[in-house]
């Protein structure tokens, strides 16, 4: 349950720092 929260608060936060 956490991983999957995990991966998608990465892309979230990824996202976030390289703009497109």
């Amino acid at each position: 349950m956490t991983s999957s929260v995990t991966g998608q608060i990465l892309s979230y936060r990824f996202h976030i720092q390289r703009p497109v």
